[in-house]
């Protein structure tokens, strides 16, 4: 690809590690049903600290984390956007530890201006 205008080879958006963020999931008081059949959601928003309205922030799972009885996540595969509103993110039964979660952000642009920008990634857990 010939470059032939500035910021032309500027990625616009950039994917972080498939496991910049591990979550874990326990239901309490520790007993049988908790540990093995409770059901569960995880819900996902974001809240802007310093943010520009230009940039996006998406999340998806990448992998089904670890369970002592083979349970395993449900949905959250595919990239999901970010926003102030809590949406559901995927959910589950019983304990899993150590979902691996991934974070995509774009819409940078050698046209934002030059700073820090940060935002609150908040996990609800619903008991179902």
């Amino acid at each position: 690809m010939a470059i032939t205008e500035a910021g032309m080879d500027f990625q616009e958006e950039m994917e972080f590690s498939t496991d910049e963020i591990i979550l874990s999931v326990a239901i309490l008081p520790q007993n049988l049903d908790n540990v093995i059949y409770h059901p569960w959601q995880i819900q996902v928003s974001k809240n802007d600290l310093e943010w520009n309205e230009a940039l996006e922030l998406y999340i998806r799972r990448t992998g089904d984390g670890k369970s002592d009885y083979n349970n395993k996540p449900v949905n959250g595969y595919y990239y999901q956007k970010l926003d102030s509103n809590s949406t559901i993110f995927f959910s589950g039964q019983g304990w899993i530890n150590s979902i691996p979660l991934q974070l995509k952000i774009t819409g940078l642009s050698v046209t934002l201006p030059a700073k820090s920008y940060a935002t609150e990634i908040i996990f609800t857990l619903i008991d179902n």
